[in-house]
């Protein structure tokens, strides 16, 4: 194994920190080009990896793994950099979580090139930035390329490594999904590839969980070249396929993070291609879509204007599945102003209403692409973003921390997109009722009714998917409950029902 070369730098900058928040950017002493691909918390504040590029140790530069620690104020604590002149590191592109927190330690994955032979390394680290141990996958003697993307914890205390596979002898359309289950040690337990479709394989895997009770293996991928199609896929803890559902799509669309909820469901952000396009950009908006366990949708939502680069990548799950999503939005190129990208963070409730929507803006006005790439939840309540952008040279690493309400100020107001709110009228017959309900609504959509207890327990949650729906009551206690109606894209209702016998 390859012994990686650390360099450490210590810096400390004078923050442009506010009561509640900060923009702040971080050049890459003493390297030229940055990019930062995730942030998660520390006892000290956030740590962020990326790569960035080293012109000191080799001329033309190359790019190296990287790591920073910012305390809750935004100063610069640390920055760590590992590699060396005989290999380059890929760009983050390919690697879509470069870390993630796991009890105390840290874990990261990159893609790495020893010449010609491409190879994937993952790192676990304190968080301090050390490199505990190091892992490299490569590809084998039938698919000599080997691209990881994401990565998950399991419940027995090692990972599953997702990505790609294909014969570079033979036509790279035919690119297969990858997983590999390691341990905690990270030896490999088992690799399984899957060819989902004959011709043109997945293109990535977005985002992957285990369920804690089935220990069944969830992800999300995308596969095509000109028009995207997401796939959910389910796999057994022993890597065997369950389950390849598509979703339908017209005109394509790329998934992002996937995340399970409290009731078992999942939530997927992502961007979805609308039927325009403007100066041979297709239009995107920021979707979230919410599926059960077997990939049926349950309720699909789409927000935000149009824009040239709209996508919504990382979601949080906060108490009683209200999400936070980050992401990326355009408000110009539709109205031919030229880019200009900004960070997206959205807090959206568990139907998929918009609570509120913040936009930063980090380059203003027009033509620079503000790249976000990381979320994660502050100790205070607030929230930490961060990415990098492509409008300069050289280009730092950024880190945007927002309050609980999306503001990098105290008292300021965030941004609401505008969404109609269709009027709701809700129905629920007879009442008292003793052994079933009748439920009906004037939405088309797809919706969730609960039923709470006294107590403010859920005794029953039932999707809706037809106009007129009849509960069986027999199993409720007499008493009164609150029936909550969760419409997609309308306004939460309830009333009071009693059962009575």
């Amino acid at each position: 194994m390859k012994k990686l070369y650390s360099t450490f730098i210590v810096v400390v900058l004078s923050a442009t920190a506010m009561a509640q928040g900060f923009v702040n950017k971080y050049y890459s002493t003493p390297n030229f080009d940055a990019q930062s691909y995730d942030v998660v918390s520390t006892s000290y504040g956030y740590i962020m990896a990326g790569i960035s590029v080293d012109t000191i140790h080799k001329p033309n530069g190359y790019f190296t793994y990287t790591v920073m620690g910012i305390d809750t104020l935004g100063n610069k604590l640390f920055q760590k950099n590992y590699g060396d002149s005989s290999y380059t590191v890929g760009a983050g592109w390919a690697s879509l979580k470069y870390l993630q927190k796991v009890g105390e330690s840290y874990y990261s994955v990159i893609n790495k090139i020893y010449g010609s032979n491409p190879s994937n390394s993952f790192f676990k680290l304190n968080e301090w930035g050390d490199t505990l141990w190091t892992r490299d996958y490569m590809g084998d003697a039938v698919d000599s390329i080997l691209v990881i993307d994401n990565f998950t914890k399991t419940y027995s205390g090692g990972f599953i490594l997702g990505g790609r596979a294909w014969n570079a002898n033979s036509n790279s359309g035919d690119v297969k999904v990858v997983l590999i289950n390691i341990d905690s040690l990270g030896t490999v337990v088992w690799k399984k590839k899957y060819n989902l479709l004959t011709s043109i394989g997945a293109e990535s895997i977005s985002s992957i969980l285990q369920d804690s009770v089935t220990k069944k293996i969830f992800f999300m991928g995308y596969r095509g070249y000109t028009v995207y199609k997401s796939v959910f896929c389910t796999v057994d803890s022993a890597g065997n396929n369950i389950t390849t559902k598509y979703i339908n799509e017209p005109y394509g669309g790329v998934p992002g993070s996937i995340k399970q909820l409290h009731d078992g469901n999942f939530i997927v952000a992502g961007s979805y291609n609308t039927a325009n396009s403007v100066g041979g950009f297709v239009m995107q908006k920021s979707t979230l879509r919410k599926l059960d366990v077997h990939g049926n949708t349950l309720w699909h939502k789409e927000f935000g204007a149009e824009g040239g680069v709209n996508g919504s990548g990382t979601i949080e799950v906060l108490a009683g599945d209200t999400l936070i999503v980050g992401g990326a939005t355009d408000t110009t190129y539709a109205k031919g102003l030229g880019f200009n990208d900004m960070f997206q963070l959205c807090k959206i409730a568990p139907n998929g209403t918009i609570i509120w929507c913040t936009q930063v803006d980090i380059n203003p006005p027009n033509t620079c692409q503000d790249v976000f790439h990381g979320l994660a939840l502050a100790k205070d309540g607030g929230y930490v973003m961060t990415g990098f952008f492509t409008c300069a040279s050289p280009n730092p690493f950024l880190l945007i921390k927002l309050d609980a309400n999306g503001c990098v100020q105290t008292n300021c107001r965030a941004t609401a997109l505008a969404e109609e709110q269709p009027s709701v009228e809700f129905v629920l017959y007879p009442n008292p009722a003793s052994n079933e309900i009748n439920v009906s609504y004037n939405i088309t959509s797809a919706a969730t009714l609960t039923l709470t207890n006294v107590l403010g327990q859920v005794v029953q949650s039932i999707v809706l998917t037809s106009l007129s729906t009849t509960i069986n009551a027999n199993a409720l206690p007499c008493g009164v409950y609150i029936a909550t109606l969760y419409p997609t894209n309308a306004t939460v209702t309830q009333q009071k029902i009693i059962i009575y016998r």
